[in-house]
């Protein structure tokens, strides 16, 4: 019975090499993160990078598996190559951002008094104290590069960024957090199944080989940050040394109903498994394990084209399902795994977004002209067990090249 059943995912019906890799790496993934022991319970949270997130998806409450554009597809979802979006038409993207997380009623202490000390990390942790107990606060830097041309279906792009985040109680000594470095450098194709008038399926997977630094913070560096005897620069330095590296592998399918609700208009649903067999190993993973975790999304939504005075413009109305095996493993639930977007493009100058991540809103804007793009978006999202347990927001600014 075994080698009957094996026979019929692998064998018997003479399916393409390529779709047998697809589903066995999608199978693989969800039992891994399911019943695997892979669930990262460290304060290493990938979602506070500003080198895995764009303003538009986080302005679309973190909706990006069915619709990502094209640089977004190295990060959400590789089968989007195959399935640009109309008016996003860019080959090439160059992107740099940094994020402030912060619990947003806290924001005025962390600017008191920080232009007039002659240290200014310590009287920004000071003045975070209650930020710090009670929520977290952190700031990055990223930075990406991706080229995805328009004739084929390829990907290729360098992604990366500085990250620093603390959280804990009490303050100082009871206070953790890490500073993160990491680069990857994404390798993607995504292809067409079949297509017809009325339906079509494209699948997509992306090889991102990662180099990270990071150095956990505990309570004695932050008193010595505070007090000045250190600095950030040395904590850096002395974790260089130490670096972790990984070889995860993203798989991504679409499926799209074309000309519904009216001609030009479709329907997708997408699904993603990122993170696949990308634990990280290397001199840093010897002296402090880490896991990477998996991550499963499944989301569905309409791309609506039309035009304002002749201009051609489109909106999109997303919901996704983020980290669903958290869901399983009693980590999440439903409704905080439920993430709602939208977007209004008018002639791919002007963008207008907004969303619900968690419950909590985000909103997002974003200008284009002559090739170069500046924007923002909000978000928060919700570290905790349970909504309204631990919000996190995000600023996060940009300026994007096309």
């Amino acid at each position: 019975m075994k080698n009957v059943f094996l026979g019929r995912i692998f064998g018997n019906q003479k399916r393409p090499i390529k779709k047998q890799i697809f589903f066995f790496c999608v199978i693989a993934g969800f039992f891994q993160s399911v019943y695997g022991e892979n669930f990262d319970s460290s304060i290493y949270e990938r979602e506070n990078d500003a080198i895995y997130n764009t303003i538009r998806v986080s302005g679309m409450g973190g909706t990006g598996t069915v619709f990502p554009g094209n640089f977004e597809s190295l990060l959400f979802n590789p089968a989007g190559l195959s399935r640009k979006i109309q008016n996003h038409k860019e080959s090439i993207f160059i992107g740099f951002s940094g994020d402030s997380y912060f619990r947003p009623e806290y924001i005025v202490p962390i600017l008191t008094g920080i232009t007039k000390s002659e240290n200014p990390v310590g009287t920004i942790l000071i003045n975070a104290k209650e930020l710090i107990t009670s929520s977290g606060v952190g700031a990055a830097l990223g930075f990406g590069f991706g080229f995805t041309p328009q004739k084929i279906n390829l990907g290729v792009g360098i992604h990366g960024g500085l990250s620093v985040f603390l959280t804990g109680k009490p303050f100082p000594l009871g206070t953790e957090g890490y500073i993160k470095m990491s680069v990857n450098f994404p390798l993607a194709y995504g292809w067409k199944v079949f297509s017809t008038e009325k339906n079509r399926l494209d699948l997509g997977v992306n090889f991102h080989p990662e180099i990270a630094v990071i150095k956990g913070l505990n309570g004695s560096d932050v008193d010595a940050l505070t007090g000045g005897s250190i600095s950030i620069g040395k904590l850096v330095s002395d974790a260089v040394d130490n670096p972790y590296y990984s070889l995860p592998i993203d798989c991504g399918v679409i499926y799209s109903i074309l000309g519904k609700p009216y001609s030009g208009a479709e329907i997708r649903i997408g699904f993603s498994a990122k993170n696949l067999f990308g634990n990280y190993f290397g001199p840093g993973d010897k002296l402090v394990p880490l896991e990477k975790q998996i991550v499963l999304n499944l989301g569905t939504g309409f791309y609506l084209p039309f035009e304002i005075f002749t201009v051609k413009s489109s909106c999109i109305l997303s919901a996704e399902l983020y980290d669903i095996n958290q869901i399983f493993t009693g980590y999440s639930d439903f409704w905080k795994s439920l993430r709602l977007g939208a977007e209004l493009n008018v002639g791919n100058v002007f963008c207008i977004r907004g969303g619900l991540t968690s419950g909590y809103p985000s909103i997002g804007a974003e200008v284009r002209i002559l090739g170069f793009g500046v924007g923002f978006s909000w978000e928060t999202v919700e570290k905790g067990l349970y909504i309204g347990d631990n919000p996190l927001s995000i600023l996060r600014l940009a300026i994007q090249i096309y």
